[in-house]
């Protein structure tokens, strides 16, 4: 039986599918969760965190939306 090899890319782009959408009504839960999936994927702490924060702090800065 052959295998289908799925790449390092194509999981992070299925984990962005997945959590990208959730930003907005989950805030930073979503965001965190996002990482997380992002630096178990690449398996480089230090490479992960980096990447983190250039491309999530934008969302963690952003003052939380009020409640009713």
């Amino acid at each position: 039986m052959d295998r289908y090899r799925i790449t390092k890319g194509q999981l992070n782009r299925l984990i962005d599918s997945f959590v990208h959408p959730l930003f907005r009504e989950h805030g930073a839960k979503a965001v965190l969760a996002d990482g997380l999936l992002h630096a178990i994927v690449e398996g480089d702490v230090e490479e992960s965190v980096i990447k983190f924060v250039r491309y999530n702090a934008k969302y963690l800065i952003k003052s939380p939306k009020k409640r009713k």
